[in-house]
């Protein structure tokens, strides 16, 4: 009775390690799979040109941490396959933001040369106000309607000629806006198709052996489905 008992109270202990270690290994590779898809899904939102700095940071802030967590629970293999997609995440987005800057430097002379036109409007509607109150006060100062007028016509240059460069800079920004929001769901959609090997080991750490290529054709299929459904909004763009 002794021994039996002894048998059972090892086989207690040994279960309760063994499913206190897999709640470990749940907790954290379940966190790194939920920060991986945060900065994955940063990538499409870099399209949008209004999302600042600070948004995107926000997105991928303790991803780092998050997966050196991981290798203390994993296996050499698996922390190889989170090491792997790691960088190849981290050197599309360094790329990404590269060329995101780009467009963004031509979206902000847009934004000056728009401030600049709505600044000269409001300087020449100041200067009307004025010329209609001298001829309501009927004032005749030749010298002064001169300067008025003359001030209105820099104004109305500044307009023409920031009206033109920002114009310029449109048809600048629009086909590279295209191209850039083409280059994102392409390294989306390219990541997407990387994520299967470490998926796959972080599935075999926490003993789900499940049917593995199930998993690769569903996302397959998705990525080709993502891949029509925004080509199709790009070349509606184009057009």
């Amino acid at each position: 009775n002794a021994k039996r008992q002894a048998s059972v109270l090892l086989h207690e202990k040994e279960k309760f390690q063994f499913e206190q270690k897999l709640a470990i290994k749940k907790e954290v590779f379940l966190n790194v799979a939920s920060s991986f898809a945060d900065v994955l899904g940063v990538i499409p939102r870099l399209m949008n040109l209004d999302m600042s700095e600070k948004d995107i940071n926000k997105n991928i802030e303790g991803h780092s941490g998050i997966v050196a967590k991981s290798y203390l629970a994993a296996k050499e293999e698996s922390v190889a396959d989170i090491l792997n997609y790691s960088a190849e995440i981290a050197e599309s987005l360094l790329i990404l933001m590269k060329e995101r800057a780009i467009l963004l430097e031509h979206k902000k002379a847009i934004e000056i040369y728009q401030s600049t036109i709505a600044t000269a409007n409001a300087e020449k509607n100041r200067i009307l106000l004025m010329m209609k109150e001298f001829n309501f006060q009927g004032r005749k100062d030749p010298n002064t309607f001169d300067y008025l007028s003359k001030s209105y016509e820099t104004q109305e240059n500044i307009v023409v000629s920031s009206t033109t460069a920002m114009e310029k800079q449109k048809a600048i920004l629009g086909p590279l806006n295209i191209n850039y929001a083409r280059q994102c769901i392409k390294e989306h959609g390219r990541l997407l198709s990387l994520l299967p090997p470490m998926t796959i080991a972080l599935r075999k750490e926490l003993d789900n052996d499940g049917d593995s290529d199930v998993f690769v054709t569903a996302l397959n299929n998705n990525i080709s489905r993502m891949n029509k459904a925004f080509g199709g909004l790009f070349n509606e763009a184009e057009t």
